[in-house]
């Protein structure tokens, strides 16, 4: 019995200190499988961490033949490795058989679908073949998997949407409404390559694929930059012409509803102000009424862009107020976007009256007001006299140009 016990005993002793061993290895093979692949094969020769991190040394150090082998026997153990064919499809590149190397990249796509070196490669072949929606396709691929990646291509996609084909692709791609859209659409309109941008979003928005918002910011952008002109352009394209053609002032009888957006009339919400745009059956049957809380502020946020050329001009107005009080009464005034403030027309300070046209002439000078926005402020700067209250009506706003 003793004997029989001893060599139970050595039995289970050994397949512990086997099992232990074994242990051993597999935790040095796995802290060795990325530093030193080479130690962590000697513990586990089948190893894949350390057989795919074995292989992209040696394919950096130019030994392609050794590689090729690696990753050979890489695939005799993990036939399914997508890393593998990617090795392969750099050892092929980097030998100058660029047919070869995409047939094993697109292997490799397929296989590990998730792998960013692999979609990269596909992208820049795509490039140089002049296969943009190809390119942009994976450039899809890896901006939704790593985010982060787009702000460092970004500017390279800027630089190539001025070629009109790409910029077309970029196009596409973002009409599908990618988790990387908006980031790409602030790098266009942030940047000063006026030929990228407008390639790109006039090509989203001839697709249908602008929203208001992101139309309006556009234009909002361009008038940032100086470029009153092409913004104006860009937004009468979109917008209904009454006769055919854009009034000086559009929507002056505020017949539509203000859109915020482009050269129409803007809302801003105003602290002690409120604003809000009334249709009713007697004439004028259109007209914005703004309440004033009795509180000091510096405009009533009613405004609206112009692209007035340098010239005489009459604004007229159709005004109706209700215990109106204010120290100077509010004003119309033409901000130029680089140049003086112009005040166009003084309203009435206080009172009660009933329905009354008030004209103003004013004028744009030659250099110093390329774009300019009409504002209806306060010309009080601050204290107690900026306290504005009681009710205002307008309506029937026109600007017209007056003869030299």
């Amino acid at each position: 019995m003793t004997t029989a016990r001893n060599v139970v005993l050595i039995i289970v002793s050994g397949v512990l200190l086997f099992a232990a061993w074994r242990l051993v290895g597999q935790i040095l093979a796995e802290r060795d499988a990325t530093d030193n692949p080479v130690a962590a094969l000697s513990w586990r020769p089948a190893d894949p961490v350390a057989l795919l991190q074995l292989t992209e040394q040696q394919r950096t150090r130019q030994d392609l033949a050794s590689a090729a082998q690696t990753a050979r026997q890489l695939l005799a153990h993990e036939p399914l490795s997508g890393q593998a064919f990617r090795e392969l499809g750099m050892i092929s590149d980097q030998r100058g058989d660029r047919a070869q190397a995409k047939k094993l990249f697109d292997i490799a796509a397929r296989r590990a679908p998730r792998d960013l070196p692999t979609h990269a490669w596909l992208a820049q072949y795509a490039l140089r073949q002049h296969d943009y929606p190809g390119a942009m396709q994976q450039f899809d691929i890896v901006f939704r998997q790593a985010p982060e990646r787009l702000a460092r291509l970004a500017p390279a996609l800027v630089q190539m949407a001025k070629e009109p084909a790409f910029a077309d692709a970029l196009a596409a791609s973002l009409r599908t409404n990618p988790p990387w859209r908006a980031a790409m659409l602030q790098a266009l309109q942030s940047r000063t390559d006026d030929k990228a941008q407008a390639q790109v979003m006039q090509s989203l928005q001839s697709r249908g694929g602008l929203s208001v918002e992101e139309f309006s910011h556009w234009l909002n952008s361009l008038m940032a930059q100086g470029r009153w002109g092409e913004a104006y352009a860009r937004w009468a394209d979109t917008v209904v012409k009454p006769g055919g053609r854009l009034p000086t002032l559009f929507n002056g009888d505020f017949s539509t509803a203000p859109s915020s957006a482009g050269f129409d009339w803007y809302l801003r919400d105003i602290p002690g102000v409120l604003l809000n745009v009334e249709r009713q059956a007697a004439a004028p049957t259109h007209q914005v009424h703004v309440s004033f809380m009795d509180r000091g502020i510096p405009s009533t946020g009613l405004e609206h862009p112009l692209l007035l050329m340098p010239g005489h001009y009459r604004l007229t107005v159709q005004v109706r107020g209700q215990a109106l009080a204010s120290e100077l009464g509010l004003r119309w005034v033409l901000a130029c976007q680089s140049g003086p403030q112009i005040v166009a027309l003084s309203l009435p300070a206080d009172g009660s009256f009933g329905w009354r046209q008030l004209t103003g002439d004013f004028e744009v000078p030659d250099k110093s007001c390329q774009g300019q926005w009409l504002r209806l402020t306060n010309p009080v700067s601050g204290g107690a006299g900026q306290r504005v209250a009681g009710e205002l009506w307008l309506a029937n706003m026109q600007i017209e140009r007056l003869a030299n």
